[in-house]
């Protein structure tokens, strides 16, 4: 009997052992599976990112791409329009030469004259609205002072421009206020002073004999502003 007993607990005593080490088993290969479960998740997720990163670096250079593409073509036009337009404003230009009047041609005539632009145009016309009138074209380059300009005067002077002194308009000195002697380009701060004192004093300025008698004027001075002075 006790034989049977101690046969039947050990009995017994395997089953539970094995079922314990076959549940560590099954448990262990939980763990193994799971285990291999987030490696390949992990895996797929590094994919999906790099895949990612790649579409995002994709998409950068495309449009990358895009904009200097757009660049490009914008430049191209620009660089057609400047060319469209330089050929507008050479065919525009005079071929040969013609004489024009200084002292009455506008602006947009003077453009059209080899060399002469907007900016050299405008103030050649303001400078003769200063001056009162042009006595030969000569005076323009002490306006147009820059090199270039200066290169083509003489050019511009014998072929292209002339001066009717006729058509200056005087400045009475003895009508006019400081400030309008003082506009006139040929007139410093002290000729104007000495000229509206004497005229003050001696109530009128006779003529070019007054100026001879200050010392604020020498010889070129009056050379220059006779044409442009009336009493």
């Amino acid at each position: 009997m006790k034989k049977y007993i101690y046969t039947f607990a050990c009995f017994a005593v395997a089953i539970l052992v094995s079922r314990h080490v076959v549940s560590d088993l099954k448990q262990e290969e939980r763990i193994w599976a799971l285990e291999q479960q987030i490696v390949t998740l992990g895996r797929e997720r590094v994919g999906h990112d790099n895949v990612k990163e790649e579409y995002i670096h994709d998409d950068r250079t495309e449009s990358q791409q895009m904009t200097a593409s757009i660049n490009r073509g914008k430049r191209q036009r620009d660089n057609r329009t400047q060319k469209e337009t330089k050929k507008t404003f050479d065919t525009l230009k005079f071929a040969t030469p013609i004489l024009l009047e200084l002292n009455i041609v506008d602006s947009a005539t003077l453009t059209k004259i080899p060399g002469i632009g907007a900016k050299s145009a405008s103030m050649i016309i303001r400078y003769r609205e200063q001056l009162g009138g042009y006595v030969t074209p000569y005076q323009i380059g002490e306006k147009l002072v820059w090199e270039s300009a200066q290169e083509k005067m003489d050019e511009w002077c014998r072929l292209w421009l002339k001066a009717d002194t006729g058509m200056i308009r005087k400045l009475n000195v003895n009508s006019a206020g400081f400030k309008d002697i003082l506009r006139h380009p040929y007139i410093s701060y002290e000729q104007t002073k000495a000229l509206v004192n004497y005229r003050d004093k001696h109530r009128r300025i006779s003529g070019l004999e007054v100026l001879n008698m200050l010392e604020e004027f020498d010889k070129n001075d009056i050379e220059r502003l006779t044409p442009y002075l009336s009493f």
